[in-house]
């Protein structure tokens, strides 16, 4: 697995261009990374949604210079930005899902197709537009799980209806274009601020063993003497 890895990131690499102009716009890391243990893009489809919504504000600035008077220039400016700057390199076993920051600090060394989601996802919704996380499944490339994480971006923002197009945002590649692939499942992040993501076709129902803990959990409240109204707020 190794050597396939390498071979992608020999592929895939490109010579980076200075950036220094964008220093400012980006706050510093020290890069404490989430390590998601051993698995596949299926593993993080949520929790690069629930990180866009977590450093987004680390893109603030920055989106303000790559903002642009039409959609399609605004995806062709974050791709242009992301790929001339950011190198790429697969994940090792550990999966980590770096911060924005996190990624411009350890850009020359790379980062692999779910950072660069999470990087174009912060840098969209501080520009509100609507967009979606898309994982698939790619021939020739362990056809059986998802393997690839990337944005795409619906022509129609009123409603974010797929059906009438989309611009794909793919910093990993060498032409902003979709890659081939054999299945598709999205995540739906629409204006998001500080409202949470809808998770599409990936959520699964809640076991009984979960809401049972819950449901305890809520009885243990209660017996420590916190207010019902306190409860329900939360």
């Amino acid at each position: 697995m190794s050597g396939t890895k390498n071979r992608v990131n020999n592929i895939l690499y490109r010579p980076l261009k200075s950036g220094i102009k964008y220093d400012s716009l980006l706050p510093a890391s020290t890069c404490e990374q989430s390590y998601l243990g051993d698995g596949n893009t299926h593993l993080s489809m949520e929790l690069i949604a629930d990180s866009i919504i977590q450093y987004q504000k680390q893109t603030k600035k920055l989106a303000s210079v790559l903002q642009a008077s039409t959609l399609k220039s605004e995806v062709e400016n974050i791709y242009s930005f992301l790929y001339n700057h950011i190198q790429y390199k697969a994940d090792a076993a550990d999966q980590m899902l770096r911060s924005p920051a996190c990624s411009w600090a350890t850009r020359k060394e790379g980062i692999d197709c779910k950072s660069y989601s999470i990087f174009a996802g912060c840098i969209l919704s501080n520009l509100n537009r609507k967009f979606y996380i898309r994982k698939v499944k790619q021939p020739g490339m362990l056809p059986d799980q998802f393997t690839h994480v990337y944005i795409i971006v619906p022509k129609d923002q009123k409603n974010g209806n797929l059906k009438k197009g989309y611009h794909v945002l793919d910093a990993t590649k060498h032409s902003n274009t979709e890659v081939r692939y054999l299945e598709t499942k999205d995540v739906s992040m629409k204006h998001i601020g500080l409202k949470s993501p809808e998770i599409g076709c990936d959520r699964s129902p809640v076991s009984d063993e979960a809401k049972k803990g819950f449901y305890s959990f809520l009885d243990t409240l209660l017996k420590m003497g916190v207010q019902p109204k306190l409860i329900a707020e939360a």
